[in-house]
């Protein structure tokens, strides 16, 4: 068969759990028949074994295939007593027999009988193999029995589900396209869903002669050379090897160049694809299969136009022609960069017309603000369509912002906002909540997440778009968030008169939180500057307590004064035991609501704490340790003692880092 693989490369890559494969696995039973392939593999049978099996009934085979193991056994513990080494071809050529009388055992079981080949190839065709955290295949069923496992191999359903798997991605990088190209025939005619690390003439070449079958591509970004082209590969040759298309926010100068091309034409049942760094033609008539589409730094290159076309108006222009999409994802292929202009960007270009997607059912976009919110006023989508949106370079002369986004917003819809601090910097999220409202997720990374004045403007600007009857009623402060301060003059008045939840999940300074609910303070920017309570109707407050390092958490430890409920003779090994953490948390907790009330705020109507263990203490085992169900118990009892007058909710759990 031609681009079949050797044995031994499929050997080699295709471990089953802890089970090696018999040489000729992968590639005996393909060149057999179908009928053949049913029947036991009778080459290594003895002739008279091999003219007694074919008169037996069905039910006679394995009691006879155990007799004749028996005989051959026999017969070699004969030849090694009698001869020793000199009689080791004699005991291999038995130990043949006896493999072979085995594979006839195994297919004369009765299930077999019970279950003819066509319903087990329709059993199999539903098999997915799995990786294991190995990187090996795991298939426990190849592992039953020789005449399943022929059966298995030769399902074209099991090969497509095979070549689902990233691990062909590692072996095409490799440069192993031989099993690529074996698994891909074993496949036919199944539909296919591939995933390939790059795009390039070579992987063009071999996935043409299965194009129809294609139904799902995830393919990485465009290369020049193939990597099985380059034995050893020079700084310069691994220069050239580079995506051909633009990086973030690069000049792409694409329509004057023979750059390989992604063509719908070649491919032409798609219903799923994924490209990146890659450029694309898009398609002479309406092309109705495909429903998902993820474009990551691709740009349109026209196949009628010699001229530069803004990236927006030709992604834009080539949405047109996919009507049946429900799910769209761009990221970084609306803009263009210009070193000549201030922000290092073309402007966004004028659209002239509207497209409908209307069976749409999620949208995700990451690029510059301006011609994000470009893109979304020109194209019409149900209402029900969720969107995903991550902004860049925003600046305040952008607002108003994302204009149409939620022509109706419904009376009830609320705002969430998260602040999140990562290794890679500062985010801001908000999302939309309540029933029956469209689920809309805004992201901000970077400079302008950093930015308290485009933060607060951005969050009113979303307020008013999204949820302008309710406002924003929850905000979360992420873990590690210690520079929240920043934001807490811009913020509080956008947050003041509806908020319902506050969470913080920040623990290093979270008495200084609570310090901003307990006082009030000016609004900025009105005439009288009249103090004013920020959260006047919070009902519901989020805190992490951790407790103190090295404490002991036996039933005869640190946890002790809790469970016998002494408050003042036992303070733990040290000062900043247990109890002294518990009346500070408790006490911090207390001055704030009592002043609060006293300042005509709605009371709290539920208080959720979570208890976690310092980071650095460990169990005998060496892990994090994990509070017991009754430390949380004894723990959320001494606070509804101490604050249960002023709260009347009080729900503690416990964290794991």
């Amino acid at each position: 068969m031609q681009n079949d693989p050797s044995q031994s490369e499929f050997l080699l890559y295709f471990q089953v759990g802890d089970l090696a494969l018999p040489e000729g696995t992968f590639a005996e039973e393909h060149n057999l028949d179908a009928v053949a392939r049913t029947a036991p593999d009778q080459r290594h049978l003895a002739d008279k074994d091999r003219v007694a099996l074919s008169q037996l009934a069905p039910d006679q085979v394995q009691e006879w295939c155990q007799s004749r193991i028996a005989h051959y056994r026999h017969h070699n513990s004969v030849l090694r007593e009698g001869y020793g080494a000199a009689a080791r071809n004699a005991i291999s050529k038995n130990k043949s027999h006896i493999r072979a009388l085995h594979t006839a055992y195994n297919d004369a079981a009765p299930i077999h009988r019970r279950l003819p080949p066509e319903v087990l190839i329709e059993v199999f065709s539903h098999v997915h193999p799995v990786i294991t955290v190995m990187r090996r295949l795991r298939i426990p069923l190849l592992g039953i029995c020789r005449y399943w496992r022929r059966l298995l191999f030769i399902t074209p359903r099991f090969w497509a589900n095979l070549l689902s798997l990233p691990i062909w991605a590692k072996l095409i990088w490799q440069r192993h396209l031989r099993l690529f190209q074996g698994a891909l025939t074993r496949s036919l005619p199944a539909s296919l869903a591939l995933s390939v690390p790059y795009y390039s003439q070579g992987m063009v070449d071999i996935l043409l002669s299965h194009a129809s079958r294609l139904s799902s591509l995830d393919a990485g970004p465009t290369v020049l050379l193939d990597p099985e082209q380059m034995a050893h590969p020079s700084p310069k040759i691994k220069q050239r090897l580079l995506c051909v298309s633009h990086r973030p926010f690069v000049h792409l100068d694409t329509w004057h160049t023979s750059f390989l091309t992604f063509s719908f034409t070649l491919f032409p049942n798609l219903r799923w694809l994924k490209l990146q760094h890659s450029h694309f033609h898009p398609p002479a008539v309406p092309y109705i299969s495909l429903s998902h589409l993820k474009l990551d730094h691709c740009a349109v290159r026209p196949s009628s136009s010699t001229s530069h076309v803004p990236a927006l108006y030709a992604i834009h222009n080539a949405l047109e022609l996919f009507p049946n999409l429900e799910t769209l994802s761009l990221t970084c292929c609306l803009s263009e960069k210009d070193e000549d202009t201030v922000d290092g960007m073309l402007p966004a270009p004028d659209l002239t017309k509207v497209v409908h997607l209307p069976r749409l059912r999620h949208l995700e976009l990451a690029d510059a603000l301006d011609h994000l919110s470009r893109f979304l006023s020109h194209i019409v989508f149900p209402p029900t369509a969720s969107l995903s949106l991550c902004p860049s370079y925003i600046s305040r002369e952008t607002i108003p912002l994302f204009p149409g986004l939620e022509p109706s917003p419904t009376p009830h819809a609320e705002l969430h906002v998260e602040f999140v601090n990562t290794n890679d910097g500062t985010l801001v999220h908000w999302e939309t909540r309540g029933d029956n409202v469209r689920p809309v997720r805004v992201t901000v990374a970077g400079g302008s997440a950093s930015c308290a004045d485009i933060i607060s403007h951005l969050t009113r600007a979303l307020v008013a778009a999204l949820a302008p009857a309710r406002g924003l009623t929850t905000f979360t402060v992420g873990q590690w968030y210690t520079q929240i301060e920043r934001y807490w003059d811009d913020l509080w008045p956008v947050l003041g008169a509806q908020l319902r939840r506050l969470q913080i999940l920040e623990y290093t300074r979270l008495s200084e939180f609570v310090q901003h609910l307990q006082l009030p303070r000016p609004v900025q920017g009105e005439g009288t500057g009249t103090p004013t309570w920020a959260c006047p109707v919070l009902e519901v407050l989020a805190l992490k307590w951790v407790l103190p390092p090295r404490l002991d958490y036996g039933l005869d430890g640190d946890w002790r004064v809790l469970r016998d409920r002494d408050d003042g003779r036992y303070l733990g090994h040290r000062a900043v035991g247990l109890l002294p953490s518990l009346r500070e948390f408790c006490d911090m907790l207390r001055t704030c609501l009592s002043m609060r009330e006293a300042g005509g705020c709605s009371p709290l109507r539920r208080l959720e704490v979570t208890v976690y263990p310092r980071w650095v203490d460990r169990d005998a085992a060496g892990d994090h340790v994990v509070l017991q169900g009754w430390q949380i118990v004894l723990g959320g009892e001494r606070m509804r003692d101490k604050l249960g007058d002023l709260v009347a909710d009080i729900a503690v759990t416990g964290g794991r880092w």
